[in-house]
């Protein structure tokens, strides 16, 4: 009996260590993938921000309109509608 309930016991002690060790797993596979999306966005970002400069420049030195294209009219009108 006492044979049994240690047995018992050592079995979920068991469990309960394949289990945290796949949580573990996981959570390192999805820290994993986060950092990767994290340098990916900012990777894309810097590379826009360096496609942009040229047009920012000459809009700087006064030859070039505003660079910036409002794309999404219904946010303007938005903005606009509480003014």
């Amino acid at each position: 009996s006492h044979y049994l309930f240690l047995s018992q016991r050592s079995e979920n002690s068991l469990r309960i260590s394949v289990v945290c060790k796949h949580a573990d797993a996981d959570f390192e596979i999805k820290l994993i993938f986060f950092f990767f999306f994290l340098c990916l966005s900012q990777t894309l970002y810097w590379a826009s921000v360096k496609d942009s400069l040229p047009k920012w420049e000459e809009f700087l030195l006064g030859r070039a309109e505003y660079p910036i294209e409002n794309t999404n009219k219904s946010i303007g009108t938005f903005c606009y509608s509480w003014a």
